[in-house]
């Protein structure tokens, strides 16, 4: 039920409990992806108006006042994966930063 504001925060906080600690992380977009189209969500219309595009990443990282840092290829839980997982999601996202924008971060 999220008829409510209040609903609606508790409702996430249900969901994000129970991503975080049940599903393992390698399964999560699987889950996420299947939660979205029992609920009629298209994720192919919603993300790429939310995201920036590579266009937009090089015309910031050029800006002396803007650093571009590097997280993880699939924003998993790093705490959560094995150390060779890890190190992939890590060493990954520098390459294709460095492939990208011509710097690594």
């Amino acid at each position: 039920d999220c008829s409510t504001r209040g609903k609606k925060l508790q409702a996430n906080a249900r969901l994000h409990g129970w991503l975080t600690v049940e599903v393992r992380e390698e399964d999560q977009r699987a889950t996420l992806r299947e939660f979205a189209r029992v609920n009629g969500i298209d994720l192919a219309t919603k993300r790429p108006s939310t995201l920036m595009s590579w266009d937009e990443i090089r015309a910031m990282s050029g800006h002396g006042l803007v650093t571009i840092g590097a997280h993880t290829v699939n924003h998993l839980n790093l705490k959560r994966l094995s150390e060779a997982d890890a190190r992939h999601e890590i060493g990954d996202v520098r390459r294709i930063l460095l492939e990208k924008l011509g710097q690594e971060p």
